[in-house]
């Protein structure tokens, strides 16, 4: 299983698909604050990812390293009330993004109510690509979120 190219260094688990590792993560219940890292290998991955659970005791690393690239989008969906829970991602390159997968390459929603994500980091990433639509390119789309920080 070593052979597949995501890496989850925290519950030691390898993945063909960064999906694979979420889900993994989303699934794995936590007793206390739990950060999980992902490492994803250089490489194409055609995918669009979906977090569903940023919650108080589980929060998420996902980093890349040069020649990393991600041809889809990551929405994460907030179902959470706490603000101690953190997202990172980091030394991600996103490409071709296209109005059939959300138009943003980040995404960012809440479910209505008073439920944020919190303490989200896009750090090192690069979003390249066109966009048919009239208002060109569009790397993140946030509804509903607290402290986010973009930086290079």
């Amino acid at each position: 299983a070593e052979a597949y190219p995501v890496h989850n260094i925290t519950l030691n688990t390898y993945h063909a698909t960064i999906q694979a590792a979420i889900n993994e993560v989303e699934a794995t219940t936590v007793t206390e604050a739990t950060t999980f890292v992902i490492n994803v290998a250089p490489g194409e991955y055609v995918e669009n990812l979906v977090i569903n659970k940023i919650t108080h005791t589980k929060s998420y690393e996902i980093t890349g390293t040069a020649g990393t690239t991600l041809k889809g989008t990551v929405r994460v969906n907030s179902n959470s009330t706490y603000y101690d829970s953190t997202l990172l991602i980091n030394g991600i390159g996103f490409v071709d993004n296209t109005p059939a997968t959300g138009n943003a390459f980040i995404v960012f929603g809440n479910d209505g109510a008073t439920r944020y994500a919190s303490n989200i980091t896009i750090e090192d990433c690069t979003f390249t690509g066109t966009n048919q639509l009239d208002w060109g390119l569009e790397p993140i789309s946030a509804s509903g979120v607290k402290n986010i920080t973009i930086k290079n």
